[in-house]
């Protein structure tokens, strides 16, 4: 089982990439496709920070 630390890292890290790609994806530069290409590419890290979350909360109690 990994420490709280290693999972709150991890949060971090996964929640930082999601931000990163939504403030991407708020470019009005972009074409809506381009937004939508982004929004889609973002979903497989917010599946990764909820498992992150979901780990944390279970090792938190």
């Amino acid at each position: 089982m990994r420490s709280v630390r290693e999972l709150l890292l991890e949060v971090d890290i996964e929640l930082e990439d999601y931000s990163f790609a939504i403030s991407r994806a708020r470019n009005p530069a972009l074409s809506p496709q381009e937004r939508l290409k982004l929004i889609r590419a973002s979903q497989a890290t917010w599946a990764r920070l909820e498992a992150a979350r979901r780990e944390l909360t279970k090792v938190a109690g």
